[in-house]
């Protein structure tokens, strides 16, 4: 993973079972096999990816594989398509949650939470929050989703922050490579994975909201579409 020394926010993670995972367990010396299931992640200071899936080809995954991702990933598409500011975070935990319910999965945890030099700094997104969407904030999308057996598992988180017009300006300026590696994840998220995303959500991974669940087919992810089936929603971009 060429860390280098970088500040990490939680300690590296990279597991793989069979029949089930347990996605914060350390790295062993289990040998990955075809069919397994395999969580890593990666926490940077500014932001953690994780991803999960299934160490398949895309052509060898099951309908309930096929399904449970296409569900899980509306959850996702909804929850960075609600993020606006001044949107309340109650509400955006709770539409998440309702999406996630439609293919019988819940969120094991908050639906996204705040980071900062720790990966989980507090989570606004819960039931009777008072908190709403504003400029200045530094969000992970953490959304680990439960499903009715142990055997499915998807995982996409990264981070994002959040700007309004005086904040992007400024960034702009004192950042200009920073803003043009931000611009071209927005360009990415809208055109290619179908992301309409307001304009005050910045990307901070190269790979955001990019969710291959068949882990020998990374080319073939998930996209959003607004009346599309789950098994249309799993549509190569």
């Amino acid at each position: 993973m060429a860390l280098n020394g970088l500040p990490l926010t939680a300690h590296v993670m990279l597991t793989t079972g069979s029949g089930k995972i347990v996605g914060l367990c350390s790295p062993s010396d289990r040998v990955i096999g075809h069919g397994d299931l395999l969580s890593t992640a990666v926490g940077l200071q500014g932001g953690l990816t994780s991803r999960a899936g299934y160490v398949l080809r895309a052509d060898e995954l099951d309908q309930r594989q096929t399904d449970f991702a296409a569900g899980y990933f509306a959850a996702i598409a909804t929850w960075y398509q609600s993020l606006t500011l001044g949107a309340a975070t109650a509400e955006i935990a709770e539409q998440t949650t309702q999406e996630l319910a439609k293919s019988s999965i819940r969120p094991l945890l908050n639906p996204g939470h705040l980071q900062h030099i720790d990966e989980w700094l507090d989570s606004p997104f819960a039931a009777g929050s008072h908190g709403t969407v504003h400029s200045g904030m530094s969000l992970q999308a953490d959304i680990i989703p439960v499903g009715s057996t142990p055997d499915l598992a998807v995982n996409c988180e990264d981070a994002v922050a959040i700007a309004d017009a005086d904040l992007r300006a400024e960034l702009a300026e004192r950042y200009p490579q920073m803003w043009a590696r931000v611009t071209a994840r927005r360009t990415f998220m809208t055109q290619t994975l179908g992301l309409q995303i307001a304009e005050e959500v910045l990307p901070l991974s190269d790979r955001q909201a990019v969710l291959p669940p068949a882990l020998l087919s990374l080319s073939s992810v998930l996209v959003a579409t607004a009346t599309a089936s789950a098994e249309q929603r799993a549509r190569p971009a």
